[in-house]
């Protein structure tokens, strides 16, 4: 068939129509053919594995499904391929702390999952321990170690059972290098100018970056390293922080045993009352008994002369100072239980602190005053002591356990009832005595040694007279003992 003519080819141009604006923008928006990319290509292109690819289409919402090509073969899109490649190296860190559950499912460790949620690996951790339904996991071995592992179906049901708690832990954002390095630098400007506790550093830089507490708290520890003032700083307010414990535990483990009595209560009341209470020793109106007395003649112990030095105690006296010892240890005891009301609601460090002070303060006052009413009884317990001396008996000895009967009559004498210190105080010696001697002879004379006659003949020079004097009281047991074949 012969070619048109030029005449028919130009008569065919004139008969089409020009095409209008409208239809051109039409015809340019209508879709290009989307490149699709088979498994193998984008196993090429993105440099990882089948295994890696399968967990990278399960791991999170932002990849979606693959589109398949009929029933055969799946296939990606060019959008899937450039959201593979934004996050690719975020999924294949993420991937390497993935596992397969026997149930088919797939497991991720504690800062995987933390990173897929956006969320700290310790708040997953808190999760574990909160109110039904908590976030369960199970056990696997992720690179030769034992560790628990969550899978997307536990985050799911604890997503839905707590939905306020985990968009909570979501809302803050993850911390930028720029905003820990002014966290750093604020840190050591506040420093310098002389913040005085760690707390309160932390609360200004917390309040400053708008971050919390804990967050601030363990970026200066990281950094304590390469920052000495933070350190050195972190250091003193660590032993500070220690004392502190240290005198709050001192003031709970304190006891605190007193003698109640009516006008504590009201003396808590009454400040003018409280006052008297804790007033000065009154003076006695008995001169003889309110000046020290020189100590006899014949006396060369030092011991013995030093008892003399301490005025004996009239009646008033005593029953002030065992008043104001009572009262103050009924004060502490108050104090001691609402430092255990305020640790129990978890109070601030600054008022447990001051608390504790007050109160081994307190209770170091009682001290004082119990230790004024020992030494003016100190020779109740010498005369005493020497009605029982004896052959068996050394007058040190006996002292000394006197001593011990005094200080505990005094923590259980009631002033209230009206009676003398000196007439409890003198029955509670005695009895201790009449207690005592006897089970110490029993034994002396039951587990009698030989040698202690060998000891007696050996020449033994003590300097002080006090070692003298117990030494003749040996010599005096061993030669009065009753051999051992003759014990019963």
């Amino acid at each position: 068939m012969p070619p048109p003519s030029s005449s028919l080819r130009m008569a065919t141009d004139r008969e089409q129509l020009p095409i209008t604006a409208s239809e051109h923008r039409e015809q340019r928006e209508v879709p290009a053919p989307t490149r699709m990319y088979t498994r193998g290509e984008m196993q090429a292109i993105l440099g990882i594995s089948a295994a890696r690819l399968d967990m990278l289409e399960r791991w999170d919402e932002a990849f979606p499904p693959a589109q398949r090509n009929g029933d055969t073969e799946t296939v990606f899109s060019a959008s899937d391929m450039e959201r593979y490649r934004v996050r690719i190296a975020n999924a294949q860190s993420v991937v390497d702390g993935a596992v397969t559950t026997p149930d088919a499912e797939l497991a991720f460790t504690l800062p995987t999952m933390a990173q897929r949620l956006h969320v700290s690996w310790k708040t997953l951790d808190r999760w574990s321990t909160h109110e039904e339904p908590p976030l369960r996991g199970t056990v696997a071995r992720v690179r030769g170690n034992i560790c628990r592992v969550l899978t997307d179906r536990h985050v799911q049901a604890f997503r839905e059972a707590h939905p306020e708690v985990v968009s909570y832990a979501q809302s803050f954002s993850r911390m930028t290098d720029i905003e820990r390095c002014s966290i750093i630098q604020l840190a050591e400007q506040l420093v310098q100018k002389g913040c005085p506790t760690i707390l309160g550093l932390l609360s200004t830089l917390a309040k400053r970056a708008g971050r919390n507490h804990e967050t601030v708290r363990s970026i200066l520890h990281d950094c304590r390293n390469d920052h000495p003032v933070i350190d050195q700083f972190m250091k003193q307010t660590a032993m500070k922080d220690q004392r502190e414990r240290t005198l709050v535990e001192q003031a709970q483990e304190l006891s605190l045993g007193f003698i109640p009595n009516d006008c504590f209560g009201k003396a808590e009341r009454h400040p003018k009352l409280a006052q008297n209470i804790l007033a000065p020793m009154p003076t006695g109106n008995d001169r003889n008994r309110s000046k020290a007395v020189k100590p006899p003649k014949g006396l060369d112990e030092p011991y013995l002369r030093e008892l003399y030095n301490h005025p004996l105690l009239t009646h008033e006296q005593e029953a002030h100072l065992f008043r104001k010892m009572n009262y103050l240890k009924f004060r502490a005891h108050g104090l001691q239980k609402k430092l255990v009301e305020l640790q129990q609601k978890r109070g601030k460090d600054t008022e447990q602190t001051a608390l504790a002070k007050e109160i081994l303060e307190l209770k170091t006052q009682s001290e004082h005053v119990r230790n004024a009413i020992i030494q003016a009884n100190l020779r109740l317990v010498v005369s005493i002591a020497k009605r029982y001396t004896g052959p068996d008996q050394g007058l040190h000895a006996l002292v000394s356990d006197g001593n011990d009967s005094l200080m505990r009559a005094v923590e259980r004498f009631d002033f209230s009832r009206g009676y003398k210190f000196s007439t409890y105080a003198t029955w509670a010696i005695v009895k201790n005595f009449s207690r005592t001697i006897p089970n110490e002879q029993r034994v002396r004379a039951r587990y009698f040694s030989v040698y202690q006659e060998d000891f007696s003949f050996c020449a033994d020079h003590r300097a002080d007279l006090s070692e003298q004097v117990d030494l003749k009281h040996c010599e005096t047991t061993s030669r009065n003992a009753v051999p051992l074949s003759q014990c019963p």
